[in-house]
């Protein structure tokens, strides 16, 4: 584990996950690199709707994303693992057996932008699967739909705070939007 200050702020903490395997390398995350990859969308001034989209949470817009978050939960709930994936179709698919000896939960679900991940991080069930890392890889969808970068950012930054109130303890790591197009 790293631990970084930028100009004095809180520090940042990036983790490696424990494995062998290839897959490792990729859930690297490099938080401080991201930050300053998005300084020009964090100092564009964002809409106050833009910011709504993202940041208010909505259940999934069709009913095989709605199965495939209850499926997930039943699966997952209750659960001590090392590792909780969250995000997009990015995280969706990892197969978790790749991530072994690491005790993974996948709860990517494709298709899936920082509004529905917000809405999935409201179930009361998450509180009884106990982490020690969650990563997140989310965002894409966001990109694609046309949301404002600084919209994106702000969604992105409330996961970030649900997700430490569900799991006080556990690591959190970001895995940076990749391009599109």
């Amino acid at each position: 584990m790293q631990k970084r200050s930028i100009n004095g702020s809180a520090p940042i903490v990036a983790f490696v996950m424990r494995t062998d395997h290839f897959i490792a390398a990729l859930a690297t995350v490099i938080v401080s690199s991201m930050l300053f990859s998005l300084m020009p969308a964090l100092a564009q001034a964002c809409d106050e709707i833009d910011t709504l989209v993202t940041t208010t949470p909505a259940p999934p817009p069709d009913v095989n994303r709605w199965r495939r978050n209850i499926e997930k939960l039943q699966l997952a709930v209750p659960a001590e693992v090392d590792v909780v994936l969250i995000g997009d179709s990015l995280a969706d698919a990892w197969d978790s057996k790749m991530w072994l000896p690491v005790r993974v939960v996948n709860l990517g679900v494709a298709g899936d932008g920082t509004q529905h991940v917000l809405w999935r991080l409201a179930s009361a069930s998450l509180s009884e699967l106990k982490t020690r890392e969650v990563l997140i890889i989310l965002g894409t969808n966001n990109l694609s739909a046309g949301d404002q970068p600084c919209a994106i950012i702000s969604g992105l930054i409330k996961i970030i705070i649900r997700v430490h109130a569900i799991w006080p303890s556990a690591q959190i790591g970001f895995l940076e939007i990749p391009p599109r197009g």
